[in-house]
């Protein structure tokens, strides 16, 4: 770690500006691409936030940091309907097929809803902690890289036992993704080859659940569209060839 003075303040200042950066790109142009850079950055803010005691902490900034997740939380919707149209894409179906425009529909209302709430989450201030010692935020910053490491290894050994166990697949991703976060944090870098070893079994883990999200939307209005069923038997067969190489691979880390 670095031993310069307030680096992780600076380090949490950043990544308000990015936030409120990524979030006025957003309102700009609110594609899918604006959508992934939000999230990340606000994923990036909460890592941050995450590693501070709470000692340290003002309303103001818990206030500007839980609105940010908030807008994260609200746009997963968003990105899942991107997913599924995506996937029936793959398999076929034309954006004007009624089945895609019906997606498109609800996502647009959403999306009118969520500009709406972002617009006064972009008016937020930025704003600073209370003064403290870096060697303390150090302590908490292991102690959190710690626990994390341990709760995704508690994850292994049940989801390579059984892969319909999609509750736990879906909360070792989100795990693993602040952890990697949390590591990016470091000013010296010194995980980046930890960083660079979760990549393949973060990226099965994804994959994993975006077909989760199509597989549950197929399987809701797959009895009224039979078109459907094929694609749902063909995201199936992914998910698990998918699934199998995850649970080689996390196998081998025992």
């Amino acid at each position: 770690m670095s031993d310069e003075s307030n680096v992780f303040q600076s380090i949490l200042h950043e990544k308000q500006i990015q936030s409120k950066n990524r979030l006025n790109d957003f309102l700009a142009e609110p594609g899918e691409e604006q959508i992934h850079q939000l999230r990340t950055s606000i994923r990036r803010l909460e890592a941050m936030y995450f590693i501070f005691p709470n000692s340290c902490k003002r309303k103001k900034m818990d206030s500007f940091v839980s609105s940010y997740k908030l807008l994260f939380k609200k746009n997963s919707s968003i990105r899942d309907m991107d997913v599924i149209i995506k996937k029936l894409q793959k398999n076929g179906l034309l954006e004007d097929s009624k089945i895609i425009k019906n997606i498109i529909n609800q996502k647009n209302k959403k999306l009118k809803k969520i500009l709406k709430d972002a617009k006064k989450i972009s008016k937020l201030e930025f704003s600073n902690l209370k003064k403290i010692d870096d060697e303390k935020i150090v302590k908490k910053y292991d102690k959190k890289i710690f626990s994390l490491i341990t709760k995704i290894h508690d994850y292994i050994p049940v989801v390579i036992s059984d892969e319909s166990k999609i509750d736990e697949l879906h909360s070792m991703r989100k795990t693993a993704k602040k952890l990697r976060y949390i590591l990016e944090i470091d000013p010296d870098g010194k995980y980046q080859h930890v960083i660079d070893n979760m990549k393949t079994f973060q990226k099965l883990l994804g994959s994993i659940h975006d077909c989760d999200i199509t597989i549950d939307f197929l399987k809701k209005y797959g009895k009224k569209e039979s078109e459907l069923t094929s694609i749902l038997s063909n995201e199936k067969k992914i998910r698990s060839e998918i699934y199998h190489k995850l649970a080689d691979s996390l196998s081998a880390t025992l």
